[in-house]
């Protein structure tokens, strides 16, 4: 999967910034992308570029370093357990409170856990974080 952010202007002038993740499904037998899944999404980044390249069921990843103009590799983040518990309830829609409940413990060591996610995934919200676990196979 490839990762990067990048602006976009309306027609009033108003400019977005936005992340693609693309991921390739199909390569043809000399390894080009036939079939790919594209997700497109407002970025979580104040600053376009964060270009960063990674390969399925691995714990490294290659981020883009414009300043150098160089690749970099760098280790994934890792989830503990309460960190991929409270991620994997909130993609079945559980809110903060369903969860808290769940799990026997209250909603403010429910907020303490996801910010806590959201500053290793580097994300700010947690459709962000779901995505972003999915995606590196976090979940």
């Amino acid at each position: 999967m490839i990762t990067y952010d990048f602006r976009l202007q309306n027609k009033s002038g108003h400019t977005y910034l936005v992340n693609q993740k693309l991921t390739p499904l199909l390569l043809t037998k000399e390894g080009k992308i036939w079939k790919s899944l594209c997700v497109v999404s407002l970025s979580g980044n104040r600053v376009p570029g964060n270009i960063k390249i990674y390969k399925q069921k691995e714990n490294k990843f290659w981020s883009y370093v414009p300043e150098g103009d160089f690749w970099e590799m760098k280790e994934k983040s890792s989830l503990n357990d309460r960190e991929r518990e409270i991620l994997y309830l909130s993609t079945q829609g559980l809110t903060m409170n369903d969860i808290a409940k769940r799990i026997f413990i209250s909603v403010d060591t429910v907020k303490f856990h996801r910010h806590k996610l959201f500053d290793k995934l580097g994300v700010t919200n947690i459709i962000e974080a779901i995505s972003f676990a999915a995606n590196s196979q976090l979940l």
